[in-house]
């Protein structure tokens, strides 16, 4: 019996595999906040990208570089091949010009399908509006310009 209890006593005393139970508990926090990280990055990569596709379309749209699906299509080909699911708006009035830029999450995240589920966001699409003053004057019928400049 009292080898039992002095045997209870030595592995009670010995230290090896310590740090292994506490990596083990750890690891996974760890883990899921590198991938939070990483996450985090590219969303705020695909915003910043976003942004300046809608500035660029509604600067190509208000200074009449040319027609609105020219504009569209500008501003798509700002983005990687591999983000398809890009879609650009344009709209003009008397004197603004917005374009809009819509990304899935799914294609901003690698956890954003998921995360979109869940509830966590209140739409399934990041969105950026972008709205710029047009200094020419817009027919209203056709939303083309006029070549006439705006009178201040």
């Amino acid at each position: 019996m009292t080898r039992l209890f002095s045997r209870t006593r030595a592995a009670a005393r010995d230290r090896r595999g310590a740090a292994t139970v506490e990596f083990v508990f750890w690891i996974p926090f760890f883990l899921g906040l590198l991938a939070l990280i990483v996450d985090v990055s590219l969303l705020l990569n695909m915003r910043a990208q976003m942004l300046d596709a809608a500035t660029s379309a509604a600067r190509y749209y208000a200074l009449r570089i040319g027609p609105a699906d020219e504009a569209r299509d500008f501003a798509k080909d700002m983005f990687p091949t591999g983000v398809a699911d890009v879609t650009v708006t344009t709209d003009i009035d008397d004197k603004f010009v917005t374009a809009e830029v819509r990304v899935p999450y799914s294609k901003a995240m690698l956890f954003g399908r998921d995360l979109a589920q869940r509830g966590f966001f209140n739409s399934d699409e990041l969105y950026i509006r972008m709205t710029m003053p047009v200094n020419l004057a817009v027919d209203p019928g056709t939303g083309e310009p006029t070549g006439a400049y705006l009178a201040d």
